[in-house]
Order: structure tokens, then C-alpha cells, then sequence
């Protein structure tokens, strides 16, 4: 899937984009991009212009970062399209894709890509029963002797898989000039040792 960042766009923003019953459909005005830097940042447009957050990885630094966000003005210029999305209350599911265009970190252009119902309530409850049917089928096979002995087997050649992977690595010559010489030393004082015995 990849990394991507957060974009806050308040719906007036979206205002002669949308019709007023796709407006009523949006409950939220957070988007997922992948128009910026793709490292989980997170940016807002607020009057007109784009910003970006000086709290990087939000749910990282949470404990950590104290006192209020900063937002810091962003000159970008180029497209940037965001997308999520929503869900009516009946549970029909709906897709929304915008570009948003900016100029020096202006607002520039906005244009509508699409907006469409992806999955309606009657398709998801169609694939929720899907899904029961076949994770019965896969916890009854689990539960199957054949299941655990192979499973077990399974763990067990993995294990030697790679044990006998580990044993066909060649030597670097830095790992094994100290050893030969750490052994030559050995068997040197090994051999005057023996002497000293006879």
C-alpha cells in the first residue's frame, strides 16, 4: 500500500464541487494523499493556502509532543489529489476523489474526479456472510488432527530449513583469520603440552 499523508480540507472548500446531497454524505474533513512527501505528515488548506503540521508521525510522538500544533506554511506547487471514504447512514458505502491545484502554496484550482457509491449495504451484507461461511470452514479445519500434525510438521522443517540454511553461509576471511589464528594457538599449546607429558 505504501506511506502516505493526512490532508484536512474543510467541506466549504468543497462547496459548487458537490451537490448538496453528496455535501450531506461527507461526515468528516480528513483525506488521505499521496500528492506530497508520503511520510505521514499532516497538512490542512486554510484560507486558501496550504500548511503543514511541525508534529511529524502524530500517533508516534503523541506522548511526547507537547503543547499545540504548529502549522507552517508549504509552498507547493503542483496537484494534489486526495481521497476517502464515507458511509450514509443506511450503510452504503461512497468514494470521493478531488485535485486540488496550488501555486506557491496558493489555491489555485479544484476539480471533482470522482464521487460514487462503491458498495451498498446489501453487497456488504452479502460479503460479511461470505466471509462468516468460509472463516467457519477454515476454524473447523483448524480444529482437524490432519491440520495440527501438518501445521506442526510445517513449523519443524521450517526450523531445520533454516538451521541448514545457516550452515551453508560461507566464511568471510575477517571472521576467519581471528579463528585460525585463535586455533593455531591452541593447537600449539596443545602439542607442548604433550611434550612436557612424555
Amino acid at each position: 500500500m505504501g506511506m502516505f499523508d493526512d490532508i484536512i480540507v474543510p467541506k466549504s472548500y468543497l462547496r459548487g464541487l458537490l451537490t448538496k446531497r453528496q455535501e450531506k454524505l461527507i461526515t468528516h474533513d480528513n483525506y488521505q494523499t499521496k500528492s506530497l512527501e508520503n511520510s505521514l505528515c499532516i497538512y490542512k488548506v486554510y484560507r486558501q493556502k496550504l500548511y503543514m503540521s511541525d508534529k511529524h508521525l502524530p500517533h508516534i510522538f503523541k506522548a511526547v509532543a507537547k503543547g499545540k500544533k504548529k502549522w507552517v506554511f508549504t509552498p507547493h506547487t503542483g496537484a494534489v489529489y486526495f481521497y476517502d471514504t464515507f458511509e450514509d447512514n443506511k450503510g452504503d458505502s461512497y468514494w470521493v476523489e478531488i485535485i486540488f491545484t496550488f501555486v506557491d502554496g496558493v489555491l489555485d484550482t479544484k476539480h471533482l474526479v470522482k464521487f460514487e457509491i462503491c458498495r451498498s449495504a446489501q453487497e456488504k451484507q452479502k460479503e460479511d456472510k461470505e466471509w462468516e461461511v468460509t472463516k467457519g470452514k477454515r476454524d473447523l479445519f483448524q480444529k482437524t488432527l490432519k491440520y495440527k500434525i501438518f501445521n506442526f510438521l510445517q513449523d519443524v522443517l521450517f526450523r531445520f530449513g533454516n538451521w541448514a540454511a545457516k550452515q551453508t553461509i560461507t566464511p568471510r576471511n575477517e571472521e576467519t583469520e581471528p579463528v585460525k589464528r585463535h586455533l593455531k594457538k591452541h593447537e600449539k599449546a596443545r602439542k607442548t603440552a604433550k611434550k612436557k607429558k612424555l
